[in-house]
């Protein structure tokens, strides 16, 4: 394998990984949302539980 190649590679990898860390980001942000959503349900609900 080339250094070419294995820049190439190595800059395939680092995108791969930031892209799961913004997938990882934004599954926490909604797991946020919904934990919330559930202690208020549990506290009376309102909107949510209607």
């Amino acid at each position: 394998m080339t250094r070419e190649e294995q820049i190439r590679e190595i800059d395939e990898a680092i995108f791969a990984g930031q892209r799961a860390y913004q997938a990882i980001c934004e599954a926490e942000s909604h797991l946020s949302s919904a934990r919330g959503f559930g202690i208020w349900d549990m506290l009376g609900g309102g909107f949510v539980s209607g």
